[in-house]
C-alpha cells in the first residue's frame, strides 16, 4: 500500500508504528474482539495514515529564509494592476445585459469572430454586433469619450 501510494516503501514501518499506536488506543476502549476485527481495524487507521502522508506529501514545502523564498515567488506588482483593473471593468459594464456583456468580452478580450459569439449568445450575427455597438456608445458617453465615427 505505501509503495503505491506513496512510490516507496521506506515510510511503512513509521505508518504502522502510529496504525498500531491508534489501534491501541482503539481498543482500549472496548470490550475484547477478535484477531479478525483487530486486524480490520488496524487496516483501517493504517489506510488513513497512509492518506494523510500522501495529502502531507503533496503540500509543497519550502525550506530557507523568507528572503530566498520570495525570489522563488512571484511579484505581486502586476497582480495589484489586474485585479484594479477587473474592478474597473465590472463597474464600467455593470448596467450592461449579460449577453452583450459576455459578446464584447468574447469579442474584445478574447478577439473571437462575431460568428462564433452569435452562436454563443443564440442571435444573429447582425443582431448581436449592433448590441454591441450600442452599448459601446452608450459607455462612452457614461465615461465622457468622444465616439470615434464622429
Amino acid at each position: 500500500m505505501a509503495i503505491t501510494q506513496l512510490g516507496d516503501d521506506s515510510l511503512a514501518p513509521e505508518l504502522m508504528e502510529l496504525a498500531i499506536q491508534q489501534t491501541a488506543e482503539h481498543l482500549a476502549g472496548l470490550s475484547p474482539i477478535e484477531a479478525d476485527e483487530a486486524s480490520e481495524i488496524l487496516l483501517h487507521f493504517y489506510r488513513n495514515a497512509v492518506r494523510r502522508r500522501q495529502r502531507s506529501d503533496a503540500h509543497l514545502h519550502f525550506l530557507g529564509t523568507n528572503a530566498e523564498v520570495e525570489v522563488l515567488s512571484r511579484s505581486t506588482d502586476g497582480l495589484q494592476k489586474s485585479v484594479e483593473a477587473e474592478i474597473d471593468l465590472d463597474t464600467i459594464l455593470d448596467d450592461t445585459p449579460p449577453d452583450v456583456r459576455l459578446a464584447l468580452l468574447m469579442r474584445l478580450g478574447a478577439r473571437r469572430s462575431w460568428k462564433e459569439i452569435a452562436r454563443t449568445t443564440s442571435k444573429s450575427v447582425d443582431a448581436i454586433r449592433m448590441s454591441c455597438k450600442r452599448e459601446l456608445i452608450r459607455i462612452r458617453k457614461k465615461l465622457g469619450i468622444r465616439d470615434p465615427e464622429n
